[in-house]
């Protein structure tokens, strides 16, 4: 028999074994490289929103389980200040005036398993009120409750413009 085949039929060794590992670790080494990757272009991508994303548990308050850097910006709060805030009701950040309006919007979808898609005003840290974009949906379950994916978008220059169109026709 040849050299070759007698090493074929030789039980894999230690060397081997250490080869295949080796092997095995470099490919999970890889495979981690790319989700490292992957993660930091979805974050670029994600940051250059106008506005945010986030994930909420929707149960006896709104819980925020993950938002992005954009989330916390339309109120003018650092991210710091933004996670000692919604310790509490995320609903707090939203204006007064709507707040109802978006509780029963995002429990209307809830229960009808639809979209939300409304427009509000958001308390913003200088006391000045923002315009937001909502469009939600949910996604998930949790202890129960359902989670929605949330994408905010800063409606403010908009809402100025059309505000400005109407006051300018009603003259």
């Amino acid at each position: 028999a040849s050299e070759r085949d007698k090493k074929d039929r030789e039980i894999p060794g230690e060397e081997t074994t250490n080869r295949k590992i080796s092997g095995q670790k470099r490919s999970e080494q890889k495979i981690n490289e790319d989700d490292v990757l992957h993660t930091a272009i979805m974050q670029d991508t994600i940051a250059t929103l106008p506005g945010g994303i986030a994930l909420y548990k929707i149960g006896e308050k709104v819980e925020t389980l993950y938002f992005s850097k954009g989330v916390p910006e339309l109120s003018g709060y650092t991210q710091e200040e933004y996670r000692v805030l919604i310790q509490q009701d995320a609903l707090d950040l939203v204006f007064e005036g709507y707040r109802e309006r978006v509780r029963c919007a995002l429990r209307e979808a809830i229960d009808n398993h639809t979209d939300v898609d409304i427009m509000f005003r958001k308390n913003h840290v200088n006391g000045s009120k923002k315009w937001v974009q909502l469009h939600a949906h949910q996604v998930d379950e949790q202890d129960g409750w359902p989670v929605l994916y949330a994408v905010f978008y800063d409606m403010t220059k908009e809402a100025e413009f059309y505000i400005d169109i109407i006051e300018a026709t009603d003259r």
